[in-house]
């Protein structure tokens, strides 16, 4: 009973180390942060708060001026129309443009 116990807490303490990412279900909207950055070929390009760059499925590469600040929300997806990289960030909707919260109408 003891090393059962000692098991299931050994357990407990890994699953809590371990990045949320990684028990993110595939349709689970995501929201994002970043300055756009040029090199886009179909999509924009994002450069993330974290580092990351991504390319933007459903916003094309001239729609905002490089720099642009965006919070998006979407999901991370394996296949898209975007040209750079194995993973893009589907946009469902755009939050925010440089600080300016944007209206329930501004889908991207």
């Amino acid at each position: 009973m003891e090393q059962q116990l000692r098991c299931l807490m050994i357990g407990m303490l890994v699953l809590m180390t371990m990045p949320a990412k990684l028990f993110a279900a595939p349709d689970q909207a995501h929201l994002i942060r970043g300055h756009l950055v040029g090199g886009g070929v179909i999509c924009a390009l994002i450069k993330t708060d974290q580092g990351e760059i991504l390319p933007l499925a459903g916003i094309t590469h001239n729609r905002f001026p490089i720099g642009t600040l965006l919070e998006l929300k979407g999901e991370q997806v394996t296949q898209s129309i975007c040209q750079q990289g194995p993973v893009a960030f589907k946009v469902d909707k755009v939050l925010s443009i440089n600080g300016e919260l944007q209206g329930a109408q501004d889908n991207n």
